[in-house]
């Protein structure tokens, strides 16, 4: 199975719970959509971390170094999906879950590219 394959198993696992996350943060707990977007992506951090660490990317990086890299990245994604629900619910005007599909198109291939050649690089 080719490793983008995996990925996108990986990340049909992930959305499934981003979108859960989300639909629980607003519908259930009435969280904002940004902030809900914030703390789904922040519990699919880890379960995406093992995911991809077990099963997508081959690597010899130590634990410590690419969890670290993991989550600098992940960070970064944060912002980006933060900015883009704010963008699709308080410019746009659109759905919170409108605002979460767009966030699941733009932030994953961000992300493989940088679990690619920078998170989950072999070490040297």
């Amino acid at each position: 199975m080719s490793r983008a394959v995996r990925y996108g198993i990986a990340g049909v696992i992930a959305t499934a719970i981003y979108f859960l996350a989300v639909m629980v943060f607003v519908d259930r707990m009435r969280i904002a959509p940004v902030v809900a977007a914030v703390l789904a992506t922040m519990i699919v951090i880890v379960t995406s971390y093992v995911i991809n660490r077990a099963f997508v990317f081959d690597t010899d990086r130590a634990h410590a170094s690419a969890f670290t890299r993991f989550v600098v990245a992940s960070v970064a994604s944060i912002g980006i999906n933060a900015g883009l629900m704010h963008v699709a619910t308080s410019t746009m005007g659109w759905s919170y879950l409108a605002g979460a599909a767009l966030t699941t198109l733009v932030v994953p291939p961000l992300n493989f590219v940088v679990n690619y050649f920078w998170t989950f690089k072999p070490s040297v």
